[in-house]
């Protein structure tokens, strides 16, 4: 399945790469053929992620067929989850026609014959699972082969964006890798159907790591809004604020805490760039969501031992 090296990878493909592209391109799908359609351009454009137990890809195809035949697939004992984030994609297995919805997955069986391809240009991800790790968390194998998940699945959204998370993530000790890992295979089986005892184990690891990664990232989003609320947040996140509060405080944290400490590092990296040499200090605290500029000082002066001025100073005399 993989090394347990983690690693990020490039894969493109298009109609002026030669072999050895097509055959890259092929390895990092498990040996699936690549069928490049005659009728016009075609193209792959993923980012590959490789973990212990398994490895995703994520990005954009247009004009290829990915064909699995029985027996000529490196993974033969595992599972690929097709997930369509934008577009449509065709495909066909155990004698099914299946089609993929934006939002939409489905899982099928490495180990049969099947094929499956975007309608139009797609952005899609594509997980290759191992069934010694992924069935035992399932309810029923069989079931899950095949069975649509829907675009409002909760658990397939939280699977995405850690996912991408996992994928925006640096290097790891082999600790981190089999530990994300694992919270990836516990949002897979909450997303295809768990048993009670790994819906309980999602829950305490892979779904809450999932949740709180998404809550940051929704503060970052918002993080220059001088409004930015708990509630809020929650309610966006489909999530009680007294949930919100106990993931950030499993973390040592607090959300206010989060929130002021993110916003005083967008402001130092504003204030220690030069290209914003010319920003005053006060617009900067109104952008990074300060309403109160002797509390952005106090609080930047707390936190760095230095004020905005000497880091603005400090960087141009550096530069």
């Amino acid at each position: 399945m993989s090394s347990g090296k983690l690693k990020v990878t490039a894969l493109r493909f298009d109609s002026r790469s030669g072999k050895t592209q097509l055959e890259e391109a092929r390895a990092a799908f498990g040996g699936l053929l690549i069928e490049a359609h005659s009728n016009g351009e075609f193209s792959l454009d993923m980012k590959v992620r490789v973990l212990p137990g398994l490895s995703f890809m994520t990005g954009g195809m247009s004009g290829v067929t990915l064909r699995r035949a029985r027996g000529n697939t490196d993974d033969g004992d595992g599972f690929t989850l097709w997930v369509v984030r934008h577009g449509v994609a065709f495909g066909e297995s155990r004698d099914r026609d299946v089609t993929i919805g934006a939002g939409e997955a489905v899982m099928a069986r490495q180990d049969e014959d099947g094929y499956c391809a975007p309608v139009r240009p797609m952005l899609g991800t594509s997980i290759r699972l191992s069934e010694s790790l992924l069935a035992p968390r399932l309810r029923d194998v069989d079931a899950a082969v095949l069975r649509r998940i829907p675009a409002d699945s909760e658990a397939l959204r939280h699977l995405l964006g850690y996912l991408d998370f996992a994928l925006g993530s640096g290097p790891a000790s082999a600790e981190l890798q089999a530990l994300t890992a694992s919270h990836i295979y516990d949002l897979a089986a909450l997303a295809l159907g768990s048993t009670a005892d790994a819906a309980e184990q999602a829950r305490q690891g892979g779904l809450r790591v999932a949740r709180i990664e998404a809550i940051k990232r929704d503060i970052e989003e918002h993080l220059g809004e001088g409004g930015l609320r708990l509630a809020a947040v929650a309610a966006r996140q489909g999530i009680s604020p007294v949930y919100v509060r106990k993931l950030f405080e499993s973390e040592g944290t607090s959300f206010t805490s989060f929130v002021l400490e993110r916003r005083l590092l967008r402001a130092f990296d504003m204030l220690a760039s030069p290209g914003a040499s010319r920003i005053p200090i006060s617009t900067i605290a109104y952008d990074v969501g300060f309403g109160d500029l002797s509390y952005f000082n106090r609080a930047f002066r707390k936190r760095f031992g230095a004020t905005p001025s000497d880091i603005r100073h400090i960087s141009s005399r550096d530069g």
